[in-house]
């Protein structure tokens, strides 16, 4: 193999390499990755995230995509571990009559505590319930 046959092969790693890296860009560090779930009849995307930041911000969301339902209900819950069990301290609620429905709910909460957010979806097409979601947060501590 020649000089100019191997600086070609090399180049060609190296643009492979490239093509399959990930690119990752700075900003808001996120504690744990979005959850995508797409084992439903109708539901496409399922993404939650929760992250607290150093103010003591809680910040829930939620993003439900479908492809076919005429109604999706969304209900969260903030929750706090005390004394030895998870307590809701504040509840959200929306519904959409579409195909994707939404929200990104904050709530500051007290130092010296663990908080987890817990949702649940609802999706339904002809008034009927196809898909049920479900999602807990990792825990948070403040």
């Amino acid at each position: 193999m020649n000089k100019r046959s191997r600086m070609s092969s090399l180049l060609l790693i190296v643009i492979l390499l490239n093509a399959l890296s990930t690119s990752v860009f700075a900003g808001t560090e996120l504690k744990q990755p979005l959850e995508v779930t797409t084992r439903f009849v109708s539901t496409s995307l399922f993404n939650n995230n929760f992250a607290i930041s150093s103010s003591g911000k809680a910040q829930a969301a939620t993003y439900i995509n479908t492809e076919d339902a005429d109604k999706i209900v969304i209900n969260g819950y903030l929750q706090q571990y005390k004394d030895g069990s998870w307590q809701t301290i504040k509840s959200w609620s929306k519904t959409e009559y579409a195909q994707i429905n939404s929200w990104n709910k904050s709530w500051y909460v007290v130092k010296n505590h663990s908080y987890r957010y817990k949702v649940f979806g609802y999706v339904y097409r002809d008034s009927i319930l196809v898909d049920n979601l479900y999602y807990i947060s990792d825990e948070e501590v403040y």
